[in-house]
C-alpha cells in the first residue's frame, strides 16, 4: 500500500496499475485529520493522464464521463477525505511516466467529507444556478465541489467569473458559501460540461473567503522566482487562495517546487482573461512564483485565506488545518 507522508516530497505514480483505484495512507499528520490536499505533477510530455481520488471506504466509481485532470506538463489540486486510518483511494488510466503526487496539506475538525459524494445537480447549467447546501453542509462557510469543464463556482452574490482553462478537466474546485450556505454556478455555454455537479465536503471553519475577488500586483515574465504578494490584512494566515490570469507560471516557496521548468501550459488559456486555475500556496515564508520569458505577464487575484482555529501555527493542532511548506498549482 503507497504511503504519503508530511514531509512534502513526491511520490512517483509511475509503478501504479492503471484503470484501477489504489489505497493510499497518509503519514506523520494529526490525529483527527478529515481530509488532504494533493497535488498531481505531469513533468513531461506524453498526454493527459485520468485521475478521480475518493475517500477509503466510497463507491463512488469516478466523477466525470471523461475525467481528465492532469494534461502534459502540468499541476492539479485535489482535495480528498481519508477515513479514521488516513487513507484515500486514486484512480488513476493513461501516461504515468514522470507523474507524481504530493501531500501539500490537510484538513481536521473544521472540515467534513463525505464518504460518497453528494449530487448537488445531475446536470450542469448554461447560466448561473444558486443552490443552497444548509441541508447537506449545516453551518458551512465553504464547500468543496467536483465539477467538469470551463465550470465557475462562486459565493452566492459575488460577481466573479473565473471560469477554469481548459474543457477536458475534472475539477476539485474549494469555494465559499454565504451564511445561509448558498453557492452559485454555472458551467457556461461551451468548454466540455458533462455529468454531474458534485459536493464532497465542506468547511466550518478556519476560512475567510472574500466575497470578491483581491486584485493584486501583476507578475513579470522574466524567467525569476519572484515573491508572491498578499492582500496584507490576513489575520494568522496558513495558506493563500489565489486565481490566476492568463499566463504560465510555476509556484514554490523556495525550496520543494512542484514544476518551474515546465510551468503549466494550461494555465494559458487563448487570451481568455477569466479563464484559470485555483491555486494553492503555505504561508510562513515568501511563497514565489517563477514565470518564462514569453512577455505574457500575470494578473493575481487572492479569493480567500486559510487559518488554524487552535492558534497552532502553520501546523495547526491537534484538530487544526495546516499547509506543508510548498506551493500547490491546478
Amino acid at each position: 500500500m503507497p504511503t504519503l507522508n508530511s514531509t512534502p516530497t513526491a511520490v512517483s505514480l509511475s509503478g501504479l496499475t492503471t484503470g484501477t483505484w489504489t489505497t493510499f495512507t497518509v503519514s506523520g499528520l494529526p490525529a483527527g485529520t478529515s481530509g488532504v490536499i494533493l497535488s498531481f505533477n505531469q513533468a513531461t510530455s506524453g498526454g493527459a493522464t485520468d485521475i478521480s481520488v475518493r475517500k477509503t471506504g466510497s463507491t463512488d466509481t469516478g466523477y466525470a464521463p471523461s475525467p481528465y485532470a492532469v494534461a502534459s506538463k502540468c499541476q492539479s489540486v485535489k482535495y480528498v477525505g481519508v477515513n479514521s486510518s488516513g487513507q484515500f483511494d486514486l484512480y488513476v488510466n493513461g501516461t504515468l511516466t514522470n507523474f507524481s503526487c504530493y501531500l501539500v496539506g490537510y484538513f481536521g475538525s473544521e472540515a467534513t467529507f463525505f464518504t460518497n459524494a453528494n449530487v448537488v445537480a445531475t446536470t450542469q447549467p448554461t447560466t448561473f444556478t444558486t443552490y443552497n447546501m444548509a441541508s447537506v453542509c449545516p453551518g458551512a462557510t465553504a464547500l468543496f465541489l467536483i465539477h467538469s469543464g470551463r465550470g465557475v463556482a462562486r459565493q452566492h452574490g459575488s460577481s466573479d467569473a473565473w471560469y477554469n482553462a481548459a474543457g477536458n478537466t475534472t475539477n476539485y474546485t474549494l469555494v465559499g458559501c454565504d451564511g445561509s450556505q448558498n453557492f452559485d454556478f454555472t458551467a457556461g455555454t461551451s468548454g466540455g460540461a458533462s455529468g454531474s455537479l458534485y459536493c464532497i465536503g465542506y468547511m466550518t471553519s478556519g476560512i475567510t473567503w472574500y466575497s470578491a475577488a483581491q486584485t493584486l500586483a501583476a507578475i513579470a515574465a522574466n524567467a525569476s522566482l519572484q515573491n508572491v504578494p498578499t492582500v496584507g490584512s490576513e489575520s494568522s494566515p496558513v495558506g493563500f487562495i489565489y486565481r490566476m490570469g492568463v499566463g504560465q507560471a510555476a509556484l514554490t516557496l523556495g525550496g520543494p517546487t512542484l514544476n518551474t521548468t515546465n510551468y503549466n501550459p494550461q494555465m494559458s488559456p487563448n487570451g481568455t482573461s477569466t479563464a484559470s486555475y485555483e491555486q494553492l500556496v503555505a504561508a510562513g515564508s515568501p511563497a514565489q512564483i517563477l514565470l518564462p520569458s514569453d512577455g505574457t505577464n500575470l494578473q493575481l487575484y487572492e479569493l480567500g485565506y486559510f487559518f488554524n482555529t487552535s492558534g497552532g501555527g502553520s501546523g495547526g493542532g491537534s484538530n487544526d488545518f495546516g499547509m506543508l511548506m510548498m506551493g500547490a498549482g491546478g
